[in-house]
């Protein structure tokens, strides 16, 4: 435990010292909404002697889902609040979030609530490293956005199960969204944003998978 409690002081004093180069007085990070999100998840690790880990983890997902006047009763709403964590939303975000979460099909809203809802313990799941800047970088891009990230994702999710991924035997299958992160932000294209499954291949590479787009689709 005590380590866990200088592991914790540790990581507090790292985003307290986020964004120090522009100003040293201060702290320009750690303001209301990140110190209230910070303070969300101390708060829950410290019930870790009550609390299995998938309790405290849907916890804190829940905690941030009231911050940000989400509903968390259904899976879907779970599935939602994750997603609103991994876009590190704002309460002026959660309109357009819900608009494009709506948009999609129940089929696929259904696939991302399994995924999302995924946790590698009682059932098998993907890890998508790098899947915070893949969202990141498709809202910044007028030609990608939300709405066309998400369909991205049913289809890269769609391929990997296929391709039987998950019968690994693995409770976590680690999957490296790098090189899609690097095509979403430079893309000139929806179109060819939304082909880009078609584009790619996954690699095995010791214990990771890694979603490649090909050299030829990155120039369009």
């Amino acid at each position: 435990i005590q380590v866990l409690k200088f592991y914790v002081v540790s990581l507090v004093a790292v985003m307290c010292g986020l964004r120090g180069a522009e100003d040293p007085r201060g702290s320009l990070f750690m303001d209301q909404a990140n110190g209230s999100t910070l303070m969300a998840g101390i708060r829950m690790i410290e019930r870790l002697d009550t609390l299995s880990a998938n309790a405290i983890y849907w916890g804190y997902i829940g905690e941030k889902a009231r911050m940000l006047s989400l509903p968390f009763e259904t899976l879907e709403d779970l599935a939602v609040a994750r997603l609103a964590c991994l876009l590190r939303a704002k309460q002026s975000d959660i309109g357009d979030l819900q608009v494009d979460w709506y948009r999609l099909n129940r089929s696929d809203r259904e696939l991302l609530t399994r995924h999302l809802c995924g946790d590698g313990v009682y059932r098998p799941t993907f890890v998508f490293d790098y899947l915070p800047a893949y969202i990141a970088n498709a809202r910044q891009n007028r030609n990608v956005g939300l709405y066309r990230a998400l369909l991205v994702m049913v289809e890269l999710i769609d391929l990997l199960i296929a391709e039987g991924h998950l019968d690994r035997g693995l409770p976590v299958v680690t999957v490296s969204l790098q090189d899609l992160v690097e095509f979403t932000q430079k893309v000139e294209s929806a179109g060819a944003f939304m082909a880009v499954h078609v584009h790619s291949s996954i690699l095995s590479r010791h214990n990771r998978l890694d979603f490649i787009v090909s050299a030829k689709h990155k120039q369009h």
